[in-house]
């Protein structure tokens, strides 16, 4: 379990690095989105987008003990490009087991929802029916398709050219639930060493209830096979009871596991909201 936890960090990790870094510098100066890399912690940050979803550290205590030089590293990119709402992500063997301590020291709080990553292996997803259809999003369906993701996530009108650049990348596969030939779901896939992240999943309001997050994950899981990986993972906000429990269900009807819960950590200003990705 060990080495498909390093694994599942990992590729999430890739993502994120290629998503930002792939772009070009058009698009990441036109939402002030930068990273930074040391220590196998990435910061994420976005001046124009006040948004957990890309203003976040990863890796923290991950491939090495995190020490208090590289928490206040950390931080202090974050707190230097101004950015306010962030969040920072602690797995359950992150090291040094006081890593908590050291962030609630500087400040930080958990937030009330940590993350469950979800793995699974290469077995055939289930059979999904949808009155969509599913393909792989193209060049001329770009555009839509990030407002699509940007619209359900509530984000920026910035990020529309970012995220539709991720359409045609190389490592990434966008695929989309049309409604005759308008985008009304999506879904991201990003693979590197037989391993697969799946992220950006989002339905417009208008559409839900329809089994679009269902289907998508299912052809997403079947293009990761098709392509050699034996581990996908994915990630959800936990639980809680009270709240709509959609992505979560979705998940784990789809042959994914439980693996862990990922603490996050945030501003006390931040403590309250939605985990919405």
């Amino acid at each position: 379990m060990e080495q498909a936890f390093r694994r599942a960090e990992q590729i999430e990790q890739a993502a994120f690095e290629d998503m930002i870094e792939g772009a070009p510098r058009a698009l990441r100066a036109a939402i002030g989105i930068g990273l930074e890399r040391f220590d196998g912690v990435v910061v994420a940050h976005a001046r124009r987008v006040p948004d957990v979803v890309f203003n976040r550290v990863l890796g923290l205590g991950i491939c090495r003990p995190a020490t208090e030089a590289v928490v206040d590293r950390a931080l202090g990119t974050l707190r230097r490009e101004g950015i306010e709402r962030f969040v920072v992500h602690v797995h359950p063997e992150a090291e040094p087991a006081e890593l908590g301590a050291m962030l609630r020291a500087r400040g930080l709080v958990p937030f009330r929802r940590h993350w469950v990553k979800f793995l699974r292996g290469p077995d055939p997803a289930p059979s999904v029916e949808t009155p969509l259809s599913i393909a792989e999003a193209g060049p001329r369906h770009a555009a839509a398709v990030a407002h699509v993701v940007s619209r359900a996530f509530g984000l920026a009108p910035a990020v529309v050219p970012f995220l539709a650049a991720l359409v045609g990348r190389e490592g990434w596969h966008v695929l989309a639930a049309f409604d005759g030939d308008e985008p009304v779901a999506a879904g991201g896939m990003f693979v590197r060493d037989r391993t697969a992240w799946l992220g950006f999943g989002a339905t417009l309001p208008s559409h839900r209830g329809l089994r679009a997050q269902s289907a998508l994950l299912a052809r997403r899981i079947d293009a990761a096979v098709e392509r050699g990986c034996d581990l996908i993972a994915t990630e959800t906000g936990e639980a809680v009871p009270g709240e709509p429990q959609t992505s979560y269900h979705n998940i784990e009807r789809s042959g994914f596991r439980p693996a862990y819960v990922r603490a996050n950590y945030v501003n006390r200003s931040s403590a309250t909201g939605a985990a919405r990705w």
